[in-house]
């Protein structure tokens, strides 16, 4: 009760605000099965229920919120780097506290060498090996006082195998290049932790109600509000390219911090999250008049991307249209030298919906690929879509659309607000027939909350520019209905 209140007031906070004076008087005590319980009456059930939820949010909030846990993890591993400087008799003792050099030497500290680890004590510590000669431990503690964080990343689902798969591809890319991961909770451009908030376990301590009838129940037998649903458990993942640099065994250090960022890039859950407005029509003046409408806008920055180019699409789906059914497309692109495999499935959002002239929200998954054989890409494809787990769903793919396309790609900006727009020449072709379009895509490419200004900025585009007309279905099933 205490905690709660003085961590609120101290940090600002509102949660931990609760009734103190309310909640001492509705302790009491009673008896069942001839035992003493502490409990509390029925009628003060909201003000355990305000408690109970005060402590739930202050430790989302507050006690395990990703901040704090990243300079706890910090902390951690700057004491581990003056450990191993200490053993190596590269740490002057000159400036060390008693307690720390006990602790290093493995020696018990007493109650006073620990309560003289006060805040003042450790940071001049933090501060002296900041402005010392070891670049490491140097950069590790500018990190802690100076808040020079390390990036944190969401690694898809954040679950342990997402983590996992992530770490391992990591690991194989600097084994790649000179370096050997042995053990991530050893390397110091790396953090990460897994934190649970329990606030309230009926297996462990019980807050009893004694119920108006008589009956004593546990407070989530009762609560309408307390459930098990409160204990969360999460994983942070954070990660330093500049302590990577520091790093003397890794080979073509600036292509390997390329390719770091193109791998968290590629793990990134935002990323592989397509939310995008489409239109498709005949005539292709309308590409010069969307442009035009957009630079009398006046909003946003416009810029190419990349020089106009071509690319081949075919895509593959079973002969009983198995992913189509689904809301699934499957293809190989060939683009510039590359073959690169797309997979997109419905969203939780859009299961089973069909845009109505909305914007459309889909998973993306891409794979480069060597070969364009689905065969390279089995196990990636058997991941993205559980309906082909089965080896022999597999095995029934075959290519079912030929796509041509020349695209020209442009870049809107305002800030922090960012789109993607694509001028498309699509030729479909499918059993010697083939259909010919022209199509418009705007795909949102910064935060969701701008999901808002992709709306806004095509709301104004079908208002001001004649004929543009959304397109309510994927390429792959605009391309089956123009060759049937």
């Amino acid at each position: 009760m205490d905690y709660l209140i003085r961590d609120s007031y101290f940090t600002g906070v509102p949660y931990g605000k609760i009734d103190l004076s309310r909640l001492i008087n509705a302790l009491t005590l009673t008896v069942s099965d001839n035992q003493y319980y502490v409990c509390v009456q029925e009628k003060y059930l909201p003000t355990i229920e305000d408690y109970v939820l005060a402590r739930y949010q202050m430790h989302n909030g507050i006690y395990l919120h990703d901040f704090k846990c990243e300079m706890e993890l910090i902390l951690k591993k700057i004491l581990y780097r003056a450990f191993e400087l200490y053993k190596g008799n590269n740490l002057k003792r000159d400036n060390l506290p008693i307690a720390i050099i006990k602790t290093f030497e493995g020696q018990d500290m007493t109650v006073s060498d620990y309560v003289s680890l006060d805040d003042s004590v450790m940071l001049a510590l933090f501060l002296n090996w900041k402005n010392g000669s070891d670049s490491l431990l140097s950069t590790l503690c500018t990190t802690l006082l100076d808040r020079n964080k390390y990036k944190q990343i969401m690694i898809l689902d954040n679950t342990d195998a997402d983590i996992g798969e992530f770490k391992q591809k990591l690991k194989d890319l600097l084994l790649n290049n000179g370096y050997e991961v042995a053990d991530y909770g050893r390397e110091y451009f790396w953090l990460e932790d897994s934190v649970e908030n329990n606030v309230y376990k009926k297996s462990k301590k019980n807050i009893w109600i004694l119920k108006n009838d008589g009956s004593l129940k546990d407070l989530m037998d009762v609560s309408a509000l307390i459930t098990d649903k409160l204990d969360e458990k999460k994983n942070i993942v954070f990660i330093n390219i500049d302590v990577l640099k520091q790093n003397n065994k890794i080979q073509n250090i600036e292509n390997v911090i390329d390719d770091i960022n193109n791998l968290i890039r590629l793990f990134n859950r935002r990323n592989q999250i397509e939310i995008e407005k489409k239109y498709a029509f005949k005539d292709h003046q309308l590409f010069k008049k969307v442009e035009d409408g957009i630079r009398e806008l006046g909003n946003y920055n416009i810029s190419n991307i990349e020089p106009s180019y071509r690319q081949v699409d075919v895509y593959y789906d079973t002969a009983d249209e198995l992913l189509n059914k689904a809301g699934i497309t499957l293809r190989i692109r060939k683009r510039n030298g590359k073959t690169i495999l797309t997979i997109k499935t419905p969203t939780v959002n859009s299961v089973g919906k069909e845009s109505r002239e909305g914007q459309n929200e889909r998973f993306e998954y891409e794979k480069e690929l060597i070969t364009d054989s689905l065969e390279e890409a089995k196990d990636h494809i058997t991941k993205c879509i559980p309906a082909l787990l089965a080896p022999s769903k597999f095995s029934h793919l075959e290519p079912r659309m030929t796509i041509k396309n020349s695209r020209k790609k442009i870049k809107l900006t305002d800030q922090n607000i960012k789109f993607e727009m694509v001028f498309d020449d699509v030729q479909y072709e499918r059993n010697g027939k083939s259909a010919h379009e022209y199509q418009i895509e705007i795909e949102l490419k910064s935060d969701f909350i701008h999901r808002i200004n992709l709306k806004m900025l095509t709301d104004y585009l079908e208002k001001n520019v004649p004929n543009l007309i959304p397109a309510t279905v994927s390429k792959y099933r605009r391309g089956l209905s123009l060759t049937d």
